[in-house]
C-alpha cells in the first residue's frame, strides 16, 4: 500500500529529474545575456555524450590554433579551458562569420552544437549564423566582442 508522503516523495523525484534533464537538453541557454554560462550543465551535456545539442559555455582560450581547410569551409579550431582543467575544441566557420582575432588568456562564450567523436575528441561548431535548414545560430564572444 503506498502512503501519501511516498506519491509525494516519487512525484518530486520525478520533477527533479524532468529539471536536471531540461537543463542537460538546453545546456545552459543564456537568460540575461550571452555572458551567463551554466558549466554544470554543459558538464552533463559532455558526460551524456549528447551529440547536437545546443550548448552555452565559457571559460579561457588556451590555445589560439591555426586555420584549417576542411571540406565544409576554413575553420579557426581553438581550445577553451571550461574549469577544472577540462578543455573542450572548437570550431569557428570563419568562411562564414569572418577572420577574428583570439589569442589564449581571453575569457570566451561560446554558443553552438556539441559533438562527439570519441574519447578526447568532443568539441563545439556551428557557433555561426546559419543560411542552411532550421541549425540554430550561434556565436562567439571574446573579451566582450561577439562574433557570428
Amino acid at each position: 500500500m503506498c502512503r501519501t508522503s511516498d506519491t509525494l516523495l516519487g512525484v518530486r523525484a520525478v520533477r527533479a529529474a524532468i529539471t536536471a534533464l531540461a537543463l542537460a537538453v538546453t545546456a545552459c541557454t543564456p537568460a540575461g545575456g550571452p555572458d551567463q554560462c551554466d558549466r554544470g550543465a554543459f558538464r552533463s551535456v559532455q558526460l551524456a555524450h549528447a551529440n547536437r545539442t545546443e550548448v552555452t559555455l565559457c571559460g579561457t582560450v588556451v590555445r589560439a590554433g591555426r586555420l584549417r581547410r576542411s571540406r565544409s569551409g576554413t575553420h579557426r579550431v581553438f581550445v577553451v579551458d571550461v574549469g577544472g582543467n577540462d578543455r573542450v575544441r572548437i570550431d569557428a566557420n570563419v568562411d562564414i562569420m569572418g577572420e577574428f582575432p583570439i589569442r589564449p588568456g581571453e575569457h570566451a562564450v561560446i554558443r553552438g552544437e556539441y559533438y562527439y567523436d570519441g574519447p578526447g575528441q568532443d568539441g563545439v561548431h556551428w557557433t555561426h549564423r546559419t543560411d542552411r535548414g532550421s541549425h540554430p545560430p550561434g556565436y562567439i564572444t571574446l573579451d566582450g566582442v561577439t562574433y557570428r
